[in-house]
């Protein structure tokens, strides 16, 4: 089902991905965790910055402005969206 799949922000977003690549991506309307399973890089969420590589799990609240940058090997996250994507679009 939805979010249980591999995704390669370049996929998903647009942007980001590979080795110097940007996250271009716009603020869900759903609360999203993401599992960074290759690549390091740099979030930003909000006001607060930290570095992730394989392994970091993250926490972003809906609506909440937050992008990966600064990536410096090839990146790619698995991302849950709680309820499920775009289903508070609406609301």
């Amino acid at each position: 089902g939805a979010g249980d799949a591999p995704l390669q922000l370049p996929h998903r977003t647009g942007g980001g991905g590979p080795a110097g690549g940007t996250d271009i991506q716009d603020p869900h309307t759903e609360d999203e965790i993401y599992y960074v399973t290759a690549g390091q890089a740099q979030f930003t969420s909000g006001d607060r910055t930290v570095p992730v590589a394989a392994g970091s799990t993250l926490f972003v609240a809906a609506n909440e402005l937050h992008r990966f940058h600064d990536i410096t090997a090839d990146f790619a996250v698995l991302v849950f969206f709680a309820p499920a994507e775009h289903s508070r679009a609406a609301q």
